[in-house]
């Protein structure tokens, strides 16, 4: 983007009114409309943003970058790959580890988010200003992701869910979400349109087999996990996952990474810590949402 407020700003709005162009639903999951994008379905206050990371973004050879669909486990996922990432700056018992201090959406952010926050300055320094390993998240179809991902060689870990469960979550999320006075689509009609491909970043199987492909293809890359897998055995999961995050000691990651997560509570199910008091206590990831 252009450096400088005004510069800035004239330069999303290039991407906005690109965002603008594009085949639009007015129903679907939530209040808000969708845009048609390149075969997938995007909340239309997301597109702009999507757009701008994707021609902007500077990847880094040591970035994590974690894709999902919307209520697939991303804030649990979050939580285990930072602590991971930066097992060797904040061992579990820090008391000053970020995920005391910080909601785990601030310490892994979005890359649309910082994007669409910061409308009005280039958010290039922030994310520059992030030191390396930095850990960031999409919901962006493979395709749409910065050419410098790809480039960089950097790391892709994708985590997916039974396609019903997001469904349901989504929806309950929405509904609590959903600005005074608004309606939201049936739930039926929402569930037709939910098949038909009309969700957040959907249609979510055509979004789940990209990326698979992809690990398939880009096995050393790019890793595909199912939310059903990491609860079942989280552990297990984490020693998989842990390679491809990190370059660290089999024996090391044998021997710690149960510890590691044990203490941090991060391998029972669907738990992630938060600030509470400055203690780490267990909370619902439906209850640390962000908003789509």
């Amino acid at each position: 983007m252009v450096v400088g407020e005004k510069g800035c700003a004239n330069a999303f709005s290039k991407y906005e009114a690109l965002a603008s162009s594009h085949p639009a639903s007015q129903q679907g999951l939530g209040s808000f409309p969708y845009r048609k994008y390149d075969g997938f379905w995007y909340p239309e206050h997301l597109l702009g943003p999507t757009l701008a990371v994707r021609d902007t973004f500077i990847a880094r050879p040591s970035d994590v970058i974690l894709a999902t669909m919307p209520k697939s486990g991303t804030t649990w996922l979050k939580a285990l790959v930072y602590c991971v990432v930066h097992r060797g700056h904040h061992a579990p018992a820090d008391e000053r580890h970020p995920l005391l201090a910080s909601s785990v959406h601030e310490v892994v952010p979005f890359l649309h988010s910082v994007c669409g926050n910061h409308r009005s300055s280039p958010p290039g320094p922030l994310l520059e200003a992030m030191p390396s390993p930095r850990v960031l998240a999409v919901h962006t179809p493979l395709l749409a992701l910065p050419a410098s991902v790809r480039e960089s060689g950097c790391r892709v870990v994708y985590l997916c869910c039974n396609p019903k469960d997001a469904f349901v979550s989504l929806r309950h999320y929405l509904d609590e979400i959903k600005p005074r006075g608004s309606a939201m689509t049936p739930f039926a009609e929402a569930f037709d349109l939910f098949c038909e491909g009309v969700s957040p970043f959907g249609p979510a199987w055509d979004h789940m087999a990209e990326y698979w492909k992809e690990s398939v293809a880009q096995p050393d890359e790019v890793m595909f996990l199912r939310y059903e897998q990491l609860k079942e055995d989280a552990a297990g999961s984490v020693r998989r996952l842990a390679p491809i995050c990190v370059s660290p000691n089999t024996l090391w990651l044998r021997c710690h990474l149960p510890r590691l997560f044990l203490g941090l509570g991060l391998l029972g199910q669907n738990k992630v810590p938060q600030h509470c008091n400055g203690n780490l206590c267990n909370v619902s990831c439906d209850k640390m949402s962000v908003r789509l």
